[in-house]
């Protein structure tokens, strides 16, 4: 089951640069679940300070992948980042 495509926008950053990745309309039963932040390629981006609100993404080569967030009740949502 999704979170909803509100909730993660299209992200483009530089490589070297940090940008946070805010959830913009969670629906208010992810904040009672712990949630997981994951890339699909941890060698364009590195993720740090995860938690229920976001996560702080860092560019470490060019490319496009995807950052998800998901809980264990199987909610999940993704957002495309290009690093250049």
């Amino acid at each position: 089951e999704s979170l909803g495509s509100e909730m993660c926008k299209e992200t483009n950053i530089q490589v070297g640069d940090t940008w946070r990745i805010n959830i913009a309309a969670a629906p208010a039963a992810l904040y009672e679940q712990e949630v997981t932040w994951t890339s699909g390629d941890s060698s364009i981006v590195q993720l740090t300070d995860s938690n229920t609100s976001g996560v702080t993404i860092t560019g470490l080569a060019a490319g496009a992948t995807t950052v998800t967030i998901s809980t264990p009740s199987g909610l999940s949502a993704s957002c495309s980042v290009t690093v250049s």
